[in-house]
């Protein structure tokens, strides 16, 4: 079985909501464009402690949940 190579752009993903938050991390619900609108779950790591990410930044501009 191959294995698949998701895309690494923000753009490439609609987030659909917000599945989980833990002290370290947030799980998002989405689906990759790229990929036929295939579901997938996104985690972001809180490496400095913040809650604020660039990446998630990037991802809420165009999507509400």
């Amino acid at each position: 079985m191959s294995q698949l190579s998701w895309p690494t752009t923000a753009s490439s993903y609609v987030i659909e909501a917000k599945i989980g938050k833990g002290a370290f991390a947030t799980v998002y619900r989405a689906k990759c464009s790229e990929m036929d609108d295939q579901l997938c779950a996104i985690k972001v790591l809180d490496l400095d402690g913040s809650s604020t990410s660039s990446f998630v930044g990037e991802l809420m501009q165009n999507n509400s949940y």
